[in-house]
């Protein structure tokens, strides 16, 4: 879910809890989708890897990193 005020945020979270209520959903492909990110984005070997990549662009000896916004996690709503 995008990150957008606390507001928003509280509504985005309602929703998804009363979609998980209504279709009796299970979790676990959403646990594997957030293991997996979790795994390939927030280990510490990746964030290594990131900042190496900032810092070689700021010292100008590497491009510029891509740095796409975090992940979001599909939700497949079973109907």
């Amino acid at each position: 879910m995008p990150l957008t005020n606390e507001t928003d945020v509280v509504s985005q979270i309602e929703q998804i809890l009363r979609s998980f209520a209504r279709t009796g959903i299970v979790l676990t492909d959403l646990r594997r989708q957030g293991v997996s990110y979790a795994q390939e984005s927030l280990s510490w070997d990746a964030k290594a890897q990131t900042l190496t990549s900032i810092m070689h662009w700021a010292l100008r000896q590497g491009p510029k990193p891509n740095l796409p916004p975090p992940k979001l996690l599909r939700l497949e709503l079973a109907r």
